[in-house]
C-alpha cells in the first residue's frame, strides 16, 4: 500500500449515542457493584462474581472498540478497512463489483455474529437480498457493497461519495 487516501467513517446518531450511554451504564454499574461488595459481607464466592461481571463489562468494550472499522484507507492496489485491532485487505483486483447498497438491500438484515451499533455495525450479517456478508460500517445509511473473487460480499460506509468512483477507476487502471 503506497499510495494512501483515507476516507473517514463517522459513527451515526444511533452508533453514537448507543456506544455513549452503553459506556456511561456499564461504567456506573461497575461503581455501583463495586460499592456495594465494600459494604457487604457476602462470601468470596460472590464477590468473585461479581467482580466477573464488572470484568466482562470492560472486556466487551475493549474488543467491541478494537474491532471496530475507524477508516478506509484506498492504496495502489488494494483496500485496507483499519481498525485498532489491525487491518483487513481487500486486493482490488479482486473486487468483481462495488456499488451503493440501496436502503431496501438491507431490509431484514440479521446479525449472525457481530456488533450492531457499539463502536459501529461490524461482523457477519445476513439478509434475504444479499445473503451472508461481512460488514465494517459505522453507519446505517451510504453504504458501498464490494464482492469479491472469493465469493464475499462485504458492506462498509466511507463518508466520501466519490470512493466508488475511485474505486471502479483503479480497477479499471489495472
Amino acid at each position: 500500500m503506497t499510495l494512501g487516501i483515507i476516507y473517514t467513517a463517522s459513527l451515526d446518531t444511533f452508533a453514537k449515542v448507543l456506544t455513549i450511554s452503553t459506556i456511561i451504564f456499564m461504567v456506573g454499574l461497575s461503581i455501583w457493584i463495586i460499592r456495594q461488595l465494600r459494604k457487604s459481607k457476602v462470601g468470596k464466592v460472590f464477590k468473585f462474581v461479581y467482580y466477573f461481571i464488572v470484568l466482562l463489562q470492560f472486556v466487551i468494550l475493549l474488543v467491541a472498540f478494537l474491532y471496530s472499522p475507524r477508516n478506509y484507507i484506498l492504496g495502489n492496489f488494494d483496500i485496507a478497512i483499519d481498525r485498532p485491532i489491525g487491518r483487513i485487505t481487500i486486493q482490488v483486483k479482486d473486487i468483481l463489483e462495488i456499488r451503493p447498497l440501496q436502503e431496501d438491500e438491507m431490509e431484514g438484515t440479521v446479525r449472525t455474529f457481530g456488533v450492531g451499533g457499539l463502536f459501529g455495525y461490524f461482523g457477519s450479517y445476513h439478509n434475504q437480498h444479499i445473503g451472508d456478508f461481512k460488514m465494517y460500517a459505522t453507519r446505517q445509511t451510504g453504504l458501498v457493497i464490494m464482492h469479491t473473487a472469493q465469493g464475499e460480499a462485504i458492506v462498509i460506509s466511507p463518508d466520501d461519495k466519490d470512493f466508488v468512483a475511485r474505486i471502479i477507476a483503479k480497477r479499471n487502471d489495472l
